[in-house]
Order: structure tokens, then sequence, then C-alpha cells
């Protein structure tokens, strides 16, 4: 007995397969493309949220850029980060697939780990100062403007005086190429969880 096969059925299945395997890298490339130039607008709106057109890349083309895109570093930061951020999302989901709502997660493990990594790089990239010719007897790295200054007083009110090189955490992250790698990695796990969205309700 030959069981009846819908050959129609199949070979469409396998068409819209192979569309969706064509179309995919064109969605990630847009995906891309839009993450970075919102990636953009972000490090210029930090700077100053007033001046916000005036300072992004394209529309004061060639005027001198802002302090936050001095090196090339910022430009392919963002490249990097979304792309970790796009693959890694989904590889962790493979990886660990007992984890419930792991994929819902990795936003909050990923910014854990960019502020932790940020953290430790601040923090032996500066200490080389603290040497006795340089005048630096400790280092601590604060979290706000105010605790700077007063663990900086706090130094000079010791007996003996002592000079602390204070690191303003947030300032110098907001400043650094490492906070465009990190908004782009969140933007890369969005364009993943999106795509994973579609392709669950048929969409892709």
């Amino acid at each position: 007995m030959v069981k009846n096969v819908n050959w129609v059925s199949i070979v469409m299945e396998k068409k819209n397969s192979s569309s969706s395997a064509r179309v995919m890298p064109a969605i990630v490339a847009m995906l891309f493309i839009v993450s970075y130039v919102i990636v953009w607008v972000y490090s210029a709106a930090s700077s100053s949220l007033f001046s916000l057109f005036g300072s992004l890349p394209i529309i004061n083309l060639f005027a001198s850029p802002p302090s936050i895109q001095q090196s090339l570093l910022y430009l392919v930061s963002p490249v990097f980060g979304f792309f970790f951020a796009f693959v890694s999302a989904g590889w962790v989901v493979k990886k660990f697939p007992d984890i419930k709502n792991l994929r819902l997660a990795f936003p909050a493990i990923f910014i854990i780990f960019a502020l932790f990594s940020f953290f430790i790089g601040l923090y032996w990239y500066n200490l080389p100062a603290v040497q006795p010719n340089t005048g630096v007897d400790e280092l601590a790295v604060c979290f706000a403007e105010d605790q700077c200054n007063e663990i900086f007083a706090a130094g000079q009110a010791a007996s003996p005086a002592k000079t602390i090189l204070t690191i303003n955490f947030p300032q110098r992250f907001s400043n650094s190429s490492f906070s465009l790698f990190t908004v782009a990695g969140l933007l890369g796990w969005a364009s993943n969880f999106l795509l994973f969205v579609l392709a669950r309700k048929n969409i892709l």
C-alpha cells in the first residue's frame, strides 16, 4: 500500500526554507545598519542632548569630530558589540537548553559582563600610576562625582596625607568606546530576539 504524498506541499516548504535562507542575511544586515545608526545617535546625545543633530557624523561630516569619535576604535566597537551579542545570544540558548527564559535574561547577563570587564580593565590600566615617582599613593574607582571628591579629601586629611587617584566609573564608561560596544551588543540581542519571534510566527 503506497501512501499518498503531498509532493506539492513538500516542494513549497523547501522553496520557502531556501528563500528564507537567502533573505536572512539581508535582514541581519538591515538590522545591523539600523543598530549602528542608533549607536551613533546615542554617542552624539551622550555628549550634549541639545547639540544632538549638530554632533552627528553624517550631518557634521566636515567639522571637527566630537571627542567620543577621536579613534578608529569608536567606529569598529559597535560592529564587534552587535555581532558578538547577536551570535552569543543564539549560542548560549542552544548550549544551555534546560535553562528557562535564558534568551530573555541574556541582556542582564551581558550588561553585568560588560560592566565588570570594563571595571577590571579600567583598574588595571590606571594601576601603574600608583608609584612613588608619580606622587600617587592609592587608586580608587568611584561611582559619583561627590564620592570621588570625598575619597580624595579623605586621603588629604589622613595622617600622613595620601594622594588618591580617583576614577569616575560612569563618566569614563560613557566616554569610552566600550559603551558603544555595550549599546550595540544590546541591539544585537534585540535583533536576534526579533528574528526568533518572527521565526516562531512563521513569518520568516
